[in-house]
């Protein structure tokens, strides 16, 4: 299982002024568009995906509105039981919530070369851990610690903690992957506790409470999809304390439709590349 990466910046480099667009394919099936507004944009493709065989291809696929090219291509091995779904997932968003500084955060913090990206949110309080999170790398998806490290909660004890998005296709599945960490030891008479709900419905079976200095990662077990999908915290009745959260990453699906190995693979990939004229 591998997270695959693809970056692009135009930069102008064939003195066109024309940033180009074209179509990503991994094997024979597409994987995205690749569509550059500007010069200096970077746009960036990931996706975690299992292999077939012992080898991959990454296609450009031209469409005629300009010649395809690549600037960064990595592949980072995962565990093979993390992001455990049927299909490839492609990231859609990977926050790291509180995070005290505004540059992203990526190896050597992160061993497997996440890219985080901060996130702060208004009226919010962000609290720092003094020792190191999960020091014995208890936690499968191990996030960066750096990420893990801070937390952020609402300052209105009483307010939920609110994560929503609006799909542009209401279709489109995802997964939902949440990273919590209790950062500050709580004092004996603290209670931190809460409840997960996507669209007001209940996603975990019991009340969830942090643990301090560990990480725990919480995430829906099948796709969800829907023209609005919001995650909401909610404190328990029996909870002093406001729910936290460290980080959070989301995932559509890509439900490729073919699945061939080997050298049908090769004959596919070479079709294409006839038909597009991909150089």
């Amino acid at each position: 299982k591998y997270l695959i990466r693809t970056r692009f910046m135009y930069g102008n480099y064939d003195s066109l002024g024309k940033a180009p667009e074209f179509d990503l394919y991994l094997g024979v099936n597409l994987w995205d568009s690749v569509k550059i507004d500007n010069e200096t944009m970077i746009v960036t493709k990931e996706i975690i995906h299992t292999l077939r065989s012992d080898y991959v291809h990454v296609c450009l696929v031209d469409k005629n509105r300009g010649t395809p090219f690549l600037s960064v291509l990595e592949l980072r091995l995962l565990k093979s039981d993390t992001y455990e779904t049927q299909d490839s997932i492609m990231l859609f968003k990977r926050w790291d919530l509180g995070g005290l500084g505004n540059l992203p955060v990526r190896y050597k913090d992160d061993v497997f070369d996440r890219i985080w990206i901060p996130l702060r949110f208004p009226k919010y309080t962000i609290f720092n851990a003094s020792l190191t999170i999960d020091s014995n790398n208890n936690n499968g998806f191990q996030p960066a610690r750096f990420v893990m490290n801070t937390a952020t909660s609402p300052e209105d004890s009483s307010q939920d903690i609110i994560l929503y998005w609006e799909p542009q296709d209401p279709t489109w599945k995802f997964y939902v992957y949440m990273h919590f960490a209790e950062v500050v030891e709580l004092p004996s008479n603290e209670t931190r506790e809460f409840s997960i709900f996507l669209n007001e419905k209940s996603i975990n079976m019991t009340a969830f409470s942090p643990r301090y200095l560990y990480t725990d990662t919480l995430y829906v077990q099948n796709p969800v999809s829907g023209p609005k999908l919001q995650f909401m915290l909610r404190r328990t009745a029996k909870s002093t304390l406001p729910p936290i959260i460290n980080a959070i990453e989301t995932y559509r699906v890509n439900e490729f439709l073919q699945s061939t190995t080997d050298q049908q693979d090769v004959d596919a990939i070479m079709r294409i590349k006839s038909k597009y004229g991909v150089k």
